[in-house]
């Protein structure tokens, strides 16, 4: 029997935002989130550089269960997991794979790069006074809307 597949909190989170809504694989298009039939779906498996089980490609047995369900060694791709992981996939080896991951995610973090605690405090009060004004617009849509259900938001504190 494999081992557990375990993810530290954020780690979804992370990979979402470190791929850019894309594959990991060089070049692939294939999103990582889809609507479907009007329905927010996601498109992603997590893949691993390196097998959590001993059966698994490019296992390495000194890696601790930890060490395999870490960040470093996923990887999002829904198309392209299973001809990664398949019978006869030897070109794609853990230098291959670590470098698709460092391509993908170096792209995403050079904008962090020089990032001080004063910028990342403007970033994220920029990012709230975003959120709440795109929230008090929608409270006003609901207003118009269903006036119940917009003083019910407001006496549950849901909104500003």
């Amino acid at each position: 029997m494999g081992e557990a597949r375990k993810y530290m909190s954020g780690t979804h989170a992370a990979l979402m935002s470190l791929c850019r809504g894309f594959c990991y694989w060089p070049g692939c298009e294939e999103p990582v989130t889809r609507f479907v039939d009007g329905e927010h779906i996601l498109n992603l498996e997590i893949a691993h550089i390196r097998a959590v089980s001993s059966g698994g490609k490019r296992f390495d047995p000194g890696l601790s269960l930890d060490e395999k369900n870490a960040f470093s060694n996923l990887l999002l791709c829904k198309a392209r997991h299973a001809r990664v992981d398949c019978h006869g996939s030897r070109q794609y080896t853990v230098e291959l794979l670590e470098a698709w991951k460092e391509q993908r995610e170096s792209e995403e973090t050079a904008a962090l790069r020089g990032l001080t605690e004063e910028r990342l405090r403007e970033l994220v009060s920029e990012s709230f006074a975003l959120f709440q004004d795109e929230t008090r617009e929608a409270l006003e849509e609901l207003t118009r809307i269903a006036l119940e259900a917009a003083a019910t938001l407001q006496v549950l504190e849901v909104v500003p």
